[in-house]
């Protein structure tokens, strides 16, 4: 009988076990980002994670020269220009010159309609292009260098230089190109609308600039961007 019951128990215990394994789960491809100031081949980063290092600012106090927008840089930009106070902004836009107000919250800038002389500027001036850019601003961050400004959308609206002479430049690469602020200890590269400052590392051989993640090496005319996808190789930088 105690054997009956035994048998009983284990076909009934065997009865129960209807759970199947479950099938493997494929996971769904990082999506590439189409963002146009990101190298191709690379993708953006989680916001909440390696990025938001990169999302802090340095203050913006001072003096800023616009060089442009990626794709659309100016050929002088010390004639675009804002002077960032506690009291405002000095504002220069080719021939003319003014003041506007700034509204400021970490991050986040908004810069009020500028006052400004009302001088004809010589034909070709990017006065236009820079005061929408100005208007269109709603967020900037900034390093020692440079400062990137972005619109609402998080699209780039502008880059400026902390130094008159400096002007940022386009890396043509084998598969892909980038933009990048180069000085002789600090390399700052626009990957997915933000500022990566790259610093020089030592006791290379070959010259390098890394940030932990990104790593800009190489001479003129064959730089190598290498990060999170693709690394970008045979760079030539043009004016």
């Amino acid at each position: 009988m105690r054997a009956i019951l035994l048998t009983l128990a284990v076909l009934s215990f065997s009865a129960c076990r209807t759970d199947e394994p479950a099938a493997p789960t494929t996971p769904s491809p990082e999506p590439l980002t189409t963002d146009p100031t990101v190298p191709v081949g690379m993708k953006e980063r989680d916001q909440e994670g390696p990025l938001a290092h990169s999302r802090t600012s340095k203050p913006l106090d001072g003096t800023w020269y616009w060089t442009g927008a990626p794709g659309e840089l100016v050929s002088d930009q010390t004639r675009y220009s804002i002077a960032i106070g506690s009291d405002g902004v000095d504002v220069v836009a080719d021939c003319n010159r003014g003041r506007t107000n700034i509204e400021r919250a970490e991050n986040k800038v908004r810069f009020g309609a500028p006052g400004l002389t009302k001088m004809g500027c010589p034909q070709g001036s990017a006065d236009q292009r820079f005061l929408a850019s100005l208007s269109d601003t709603r967020s900037m961050i900034a390093n020692d260098n440079w400062a990137l400004a972005t619109n609402e959308q998080g699209n780039v609206v502008g880059i400026y230089a902390r130094k008159a002479e400096a002007k940022p430049r386009t890396f043509q690469c084998n598969n892909g190109s980038f933009l990048a602020g180069v000085t002789e200890n600090e390399v700052t590269v626009v990957i997915a609308n933000n500022l990566y400052t790259l610093v020089k590392l030592p006791d290379f051989v070959e010259e390098r600039w890394g940030d932990g993640i990104y790593e800009f090496r190489g001479k003129e005319g064959a730089i190598t961007l290498a990060g999170r996808g693709p690394t970008l190789k045979d760079c030539k930088s043009t004016p």
